[in-house]
Formats: structure tokens, C-alpha cells, sequence
């Protein structure tokens, strides 16, 4: 079981994992805040859900890809980039609560 935290901070901890294809990655919130996890809006694989304070959500990765994902209060898509930067004026600001699932045959 892979698991993700998001510390008592606007991050995500670790930044990159690799899991195997079938894989449930979890993510914990031990912060008192909401965070959200959503993928490139462009991206084969979509999902987007909100890990309550103190709570957590699951996602199963059936397919290989490089999943990133971000936090929409802290961060914004930039689809001219392709790419994830930090919202202006979120708390880690120039740095984007971000972080990348690869996912391996």
C-alpha cells in the first residue's frame, strides 16, 4: 500500500512515488485544512477529490502513466505549459503544493 501525507503543511510528502500498475496510493491529510488532489485536466486519466482535515482518500492506478497532480487552492494548471504552478498568494507561494504519481507495467 503506497500512502501520501500531506504534513501539517501545504505540501505533499513524498513529492514523487513509482508504484506498480494495480496500486491503491492513499493520501492522508494531518493538516487542519481541506486539500484537494486532481490530475492535468488534459490527461487520459482524470480524478479529482478532496481530502478532508485530518482525513484521507484513495485512488487505484490500473493504468502506466505519469500521473501529476496538484492542490486547485494552491496551485492552477497552466495548459500552455503543461504544467502545475503556484496560485499568488497561496501559503507556499512561488512553490506549488504539487507531486507526481509514475505508475510502472
Amino acid at each position: 500500500k503506497a500512502k501520501i501525507v500531506m504534513p501539517s503543511a501545504d505540501r505533499f510528502d513524498p513529492l514523487a512515488m513509482a508504484v506498480k500498475k494495480g496500486t491503491r496510493v492513499t493520501w492522508t491529510n494531518l493538516d487542519s485544512d481541506a486539500h484537494t488532489v486532481l490530475t492535468d485536466p488534459g490527461g487520459s486519466v482524470q480524478f479529482k477529490f478532496v481530502v478532508p482535515a485530518n482525513g484521507g482518500a484513495s485512488y487505484t492506478f490500473d493504468t502506466p502513466g505519469i500521473y501529476p497532480y496538484f492542490c486547485d487552492a494552491h496551485a492552477l494548471w497552466n495548459s500552455e505549459l503543461k504544467r502545475v504552478q503556484a496560485r499568488p498568494g497561496s501559503s507556499e507561494y512561488p512553490a506549488a503544493m504539487e507531486g507526481v504519481v509514475f505508475v510502472l507495467p
